[in-house]
């Protein structure tokens, strides 16, 4: 159905016959994403945007 820099998302059939969507996420995905977050919040800080911390754990969550 999908593809993208974290994963996949395909359409299954249960063996019951329901229909469902199945999200893949690459292994190394959440390490990589991990370290994105902390190289952007590091470079706000960096130059001098303020701490984002609050709004970085509000954008990780939405990627969990």
């Amino acid at each position: 159905m999908a593809a993208a820099s974290i994963g996949q998302v395909h359409r299954a059939t249960l063996i019951n016959g329901n229909q469902v969507v199945v999200k893949i996420q690459y292994p190394e995905v959440e390490e990589f994403f991990d370290m994105d977050v902390l190289t952007v919040n590091l470079s706000c800080k960096l130059f001098g945007m303020g701490d984002m911390d609050n709004i970085m754990k509000e954008f990780t969550k939405s990627f969990v």
